[in-house]
């Protein structure tokens, strides 16, 4: 349109004069720091911490709900390198947009199965009461026919998985076009501070997800038809909370973040002089010719240039062995950000509304404060690309050591029929055994799950498998099965029994949150790595590559590794339908020790990761040599070099930098 400044802040035509103020490399931070902490809110925050509601809710098994978040991932795969290697050249607001628009449709889409779905239903038309009768076939039959399942809504997870999708592939212009525009507006160091403030909103995200979804957790999912229909308290196994108001709030933020960002111009004010005045640490074997340039070419990127590119940056070693370090951490953070709250939940009895706002509690200052903390290292002490290495080398062996923190377990609470028989006696098989004398004439044996805590400090499958014949809201009486004794008078609680003796949470969650902290700040070293030893017309495409890797051999396999070692660890699996044409729903019980052992286990393996190809990126790395450019300083009249205000950064730099440069 003629007439019109493209380097304004706007839309086309409208360019308000009274906006230009915006048009600056702190407020692009500002409004990409919005976008992330929405996105990492939907994506990294809700959907950990209704993982578990899902599963009740929808019959799915810890392995099949950690196919959400792999999806995530998945559907961005293909766009890693698309928007690598042409977003580089692209209008990136533009493209960012693009991407938030999508992540509010998925968000919305994501909710979407709460309306279709109708009422949950965890009451039926029987009870759960001890029901004697002259036979007890016919107890067990008139159960059968009363049971009411839900397995129907497991193909809800089609839906979950293209809305998660949208969410994966709208997401990759966001983390890998925001970080390259930082990098182009402002000195190196200070572009880190940029990048540390971006992931730390993005670690908030998280954190305000699983506090408000937490909180909405403790709200029946129902509210929206004005209340629940059934009697369930929020300690109920049963219960179901509102996961999907949240979901509708983010959104309805990410499409609001959209006009805002679309409005930057393709490159700020400076940014070619940026470029100019920046020493480069490219590793030695991408220097050939004028692929260690660190100008950035004009026009559309030849896709016939992929191959030759790609294989520049694997043969770059220092730059392929920090891009496998990362795929570790990956692994870890994807694993326990989906799955976390729910070993808090079974670990430490808690209810997963309670889970998720402790474990969120941890993540604001842990994550947040390690994003911050590693950036302000990189700005504060200068650190070159070798001093940054090593760094991250030392810190993962710190990570590592956290890792420690799973030998905290809570002592296994009493089963009876799963880990325990009556009369307080261990069992020695691992078959479930819930039908005794005591209650085999009531019919218990194709109840639904509706547990109960007797006075002998054992939790029954339900009222009737405790052999209970009365009720009194939610104390049960005459119980014959509860106690030591077997006496008709005992009673029990609805609910499951709690570790009454366990204090070990508080140690758990401090040495949680340092391992978050660590890990995060970890990260911030290993992004600023990614970005030194590549050219700079090459590092969005290496940003691609980095984050294609990271996902496809550690976020995607990481909640699968996770979910399969929870589910290895279940000693009571739901089950819906009746007799032998039944099918295992949702695991109802864990065994808390072989939890906590599995789960170390895989995050030792992934840090062991991260330390050997941190080592041998540290190992490989040799800076090229770089001929000073001219045109970034220019003789003084004491005859000694000095450089313009953008440049000061980098002739700090220079005073501490290993790299070796030739004489003018």
């Amino acid at each position: 349109m003629a007439g019109v400044d493209h380097s304004s802040y706007g839309v086309r035509g409208v360019r308000p004069r009274w906006l230009q103020g915006l048009n600056k490399p702190a407020f692009f931070l500002v409004f990409t720091a919005l976008a992330v902490f929405i996105q990492s809110m939907c994506v990294n925050g809700l959907v950990g911490v209704s993982i578990s509601t899902l599963e009740r809710r929808f019959g799915w098994r810890s392995t099949e709900a950690g196919l959400v978040p792999i999806f995530y991932d998945i559907s961005g795969l293909p766009m890693l390198l698309l928007v690598g290697y042409f977003g580089g050249r692209a209008h990136k607001p533009r493209w960012i947009a693009a991407g938030m628009i999508l992540i509010g449709l998925g968000s919305l889409l994501f909710a979407l199965p709460h309306f279709t779905t109708g009422p949950y239903d965890t009451s039926g038309s029987m009870t759960s009461l001890c029901e004697i009768s002259d036979s007890g076939d016919n107890a067990t039959s008139l159960r059968c026919s009363s049971t009411v399942t839900q397995s129907n809504l497991w193909s809800y997870l089609y839906l979950f998985v293209v809305a998660i999708s949208l969410m994966g592939i709208g997401s990759v212009p966001l983390y890998i076009l925001s970080l390259t525009y930082y990098d182009d507006s402002l000195p190196r160091h200070t572009a880190a501070v940029y990048t540390g403030v971006f992931y730390a909103l993005g670690a908030i995200g998280p954190a305000v997800a699983y506090i408000g979804g937490g909180y909405m957790l403790n709200v029946h999912t129902d509210v929206n038809l004005g209340g629940d229909n059934t009697d369930v308290t929020v300690d109920d196994p049963r219960w179901v909370g509102a996961w999907w108001i949240l979901y509708i709030v983010t959104g309805l933020m990410a499409i609001a973040i959209v006009l805002p960002i679309l409005s930057f111009p393709a490159e700020m004010a400076g940014a070619e002089e940026v470029r100019k005045t920046r020493v480069m640490e490219v590793h030695s074997s991408a220097m050939n010719g004028d692929v260690g340039t660190e100008d950035v070419q004009a026009g559309w990127p030849d896709i016939r240039d992929i191959p030759r590119v790609f294989k520049s940056l694997i043969l770059n070693p220092t730059f392929i062995f920090m891009v496998l370090a990362g795929v570790g951490d990956e692994a870890l953070i994807a694993g326990f950000v989906a799955f976390g709250p729910k070993y808090m939940q079974n670990q430490f009895s808690m209810s997963a509304a309670t889970a998720g706002m402790i474990f969120g509690v941890l993540a604001v200052p842990g994550a947040a404060g390690g994003s911050i903390l590693g950036s302000y290292m990189i700005k504060r002490l200068r650190l070159t690309c070798s001093q940054l290495l090593r760094y991250h080398l030392l810190m993962s062996l710190v990570a590592t050591a956290l890792v420690a923190m799973f030998f905290i377990q809570c002592k296994q609470q009493s089963f009876v029929g799963v880990n325990v028989l009556l009369g307080n006696r261990s069992m020695t098989s691992s078959s479930v055994a819930m039908t005794k004398s005591c209650n085999a004439a009531c019919g218990c044996e194709n109840l639904s799950y509706d547990p109960v805590c007797g006075v002998d400090r054992h939790t029954y499958f339900s009222p009737c498998h405790a052999g209970c014949l009365t009720t009194d809201d939610k104390t049960y009486a005459n119980c014959s099965c509860v106690g030591d004794t077997a006496t008709a008078t005992a009673t029990a609680t609805a609910g499951m029994c709690t570790a009454s003796d366990c204090n070990l949470m508080a140690l758990f969650c401090f040495l949680f949150f340092l391992a978050m902290f660590i890990i995060y700040a970890t990260g911030m070293f290993h992004l600023s790595i990614v970005l030194r030893v590549v050219p700079v017309s090459h590092r969005s495409f290496g940003l691609g590559i980095d984050m294609l890797l990271g996902r496809l051999l550690g976020s995607i396999p990481g909640p699968l590794l996770f979910g399969a070692v929870i589910d290895h660890s279940c000693l009571l699996w739901e089950r819906k339908g009746c007799g032998e044409a039944a099918e295992e729903g949702a695991c109802l019980y864990h065994a808390n020790a072989s939890m906590a052992w599995y789960m170390m286990a895989v995050g030792t393996m992934c840090q062991i990761l991260v330390i050997f190809f941190g080592f041998l990126a540290w190992k490989t790395y040799t800076p090229g040599v770089i001929q000073p450019r001219p045109s970034s300083v220019t003789a003084a009249p004491d005859g000694q070099a000095k450089a313009n205000d953008v440049g000061k950064d980098n002739m700090a730099f220079n005073n501490t930098s290993t790299v070796k440069q030739t004489a003018v």
